[in-house]
């Protein structure tokens, strides 16, 4: 996704999420750490994610889907936080449930996108679009 002359990557594999100045093509790590997985918030490189499928941004946050979560980062800090989707000490839970926070439940969410004061999001195995006020 593009934004402010930049252009940011969730980068997968290496489990990390990637910003990629336009002008000098200059790659940097936002967040997260090569080769270390989870879901842990936190700022930078404490972060954790599981597997950035999709970005999407309103110019204060990036929203990113991380497997079965719905994660953002403030811009302009760095701080990685959980945004919905079903996260406690480590465990996960897949399906489909509406809900706030951790009480929203997802299945693979592939896509992302911001339209006014909403995200919607694409949910690959449960087949339907959800919407994040």
């Amino acid at each position: 996704v593009y934004h402010d002359n930049y252009l940011y990557v969730g980068d997968s594999l290496n489990r990390t999420l990637r910003k990629i100045t336009v002008d000098t093509g200059v790659v940097t790590t936002c967040a997260g750490l090569s080769g270390m997985y989870g879901v842990e918030d936190g700022n930078g490189s404490s972060a954790r994610f599981f597997l950035i499928t999709s970005l999407s941004t309103d110019g204060i946050y990036l929203y990113m889907t991380d497997y079965i979560r719905i994660r953002k980062m403030r811009i302009s800090t760095l701080d990685v936080s959980t945004l919905a989707g079903y996260s406690t000490g480590g465990s996960s839970y897949y399906g489909a449930a509406d809900g706030s926070g951790n009480a929203a439940i997802f299945y693979q969410p592939n896509g992302i996108t911001v339209a006014g004061s909403y995200l919607y999001v694409t949910d690959v195995m449960t087949n339907c679009i959800r919407k994040i006020q």
